[in-house]
């Protein structure tokens, strides 16, 4: 659950990141500001749709918990409160149950190594050629 809560806040702090960033200054080639604007917007999809697997945004109060799909983070969470809450030893299904949420956390953090290792590295290389 902690890892799950990790890569929502990496996600925050990159999604700051890039909506922080102007859009390049001076006289940028259309090529640059076209690929800065690119590589701006489809992070920040690729950055929703991955905070949207792991977390549900839209639940604002408890009751909205009904109202809502959980989530991996939920999920998580749900899964060691039934462990924590036995008197014996968890099932198996308990077992297999955490590591087939365990693979999906890897696959979400695979995602968001390769949004970080491909757009993101060349949004921040354009970010970084405009200010020199």
């Amino acid at each position: 659950m902690t890892e799950t809560h990790d890569l929502v806040r990496t996600i925050h702090a990159l999604r700051e990141e890039i909506d922080g960033a102007a859009i390049p200054s001076g006289e940028p080639s259309s090529a640059d500001a076209d690929s800065f604007t690119r590589l701006h917007r489809e992070s920040l999809t690729e950055l929703d749709a991955l905070e949207d697997l792991l977390r549900q945004k839209r639940a604002r109060v408890w009751q909205d918990t009904a109202n809502f799909e959980p989530l991996l983070d939920d999920q998580f969470a749900w899964l060691a409160s039934y462990v924590l809450s036995a008197e014996a030893r968890p099932p198996d299904v308990a077992y297999e149950r955490y590591a087939e949420l365990e693979s999906e956390l890897a696959q979400y953090r695979s995602r968001l190594d390769a949004l970080v290792q491909g757009n993101v590295t060349a949004f921040r290389a354009i970010a970084r050629d405009r200010e020199n």
